[in-house]
């Protein structure tokens, strides 16, 4: 409509169209703001489209259109930027897994459905064994949840207490390492401080000595 208002050509329809959709796919490129970035690819885009100058550029818009093409474009597209980037862009999901040393990985539930056993009753009888089954299984149920439960906090328990040895250890190590580094700074900072004493006390004793000798002569 745009395009059709303004008196466009075939071929600025068509360059107008592709600068749009370029416009829009550096828009969608990245789920990050590039709005200031966008623009400025935008107004290149456009440059290149109305200055004569091959191969660099075509000259298809004259000043008076590239004004409306702005003018355009800042009023629909850019005015409502932040819709098209939420609608338009894929979403990036992040799925974190930890795998700790020494730990063994969580094996995934046993999913599994067993038919109801009615025992061998008869047809009368039917209904009332699979009642009794079901309550059956239901308590065995229970007890190998309760069971797996236990087991599990058993499990938790012990995972915990090797990641805290394991935790300790590396904290303990990196004390000593840091032990090690401040000892070995002291000590070459007091050899230091030796060795600039001993040249101050060289130079006034030489110099305490130096008058001495010339009252003698």
């Amino acid at each position: 409509q745009f395009a059709a208002e303004n008196n466009f050509s075939r071929e600025q329809t068509s360059a107008f169209f592709s600068i749009l959709k370029a416009t829009h796919c550096k828009c969608i490129e990245t789920p990050f703001d590039n709005m200031q970035d966008t623009f400025e690819y935008f107004k290149e885009l456009v440059l290149c489209h109305s200055v004569r100058r091959p191969p660099f550029s075509v000259g298809l818009f004259n000043a008076d259109q590239v004004q409306k093409i702005v003018d355009y474009v800042l009023r629909t597209y850019f005015k409502h930027f932040k819709m098209y980037k939420f609608a338009f862009t894929p979403r990036v999901r992040l799925n974190l897994s930890f795998n700790y040393a020494g730990i063994p990985e969580t094996p995934p539930p046993e999913s599994g459905v067993e038919e109801p056993d009615t025992g061998g009753c008869s047809a009368e009888d039917e209904s009332a064994c699979l009642e009794k089954s079901g309550s059956t299984q239901k308590a065995a149920g229970d007890e190998e949840e309760t069971a797996a439960a236990a087991a599990e906090n058993e499990d938790d328990i012990e995972g915990v207490d090797e990641l805290r040895s394991l935790v300790e250890s590396a904290v303990n190590k990196q004390i000593q390492q840091l032990k090690l580094s401040v000892d070995e700074k002291i000590q070459s900072q007091d050899k230091k401080l030796t060795e600039k004493l001993s040249t101050i006390e060289g130079a006034v004793t030489a110099s305490v000595k130096a008058p001495s000798r010339s009252k003698k002569k």
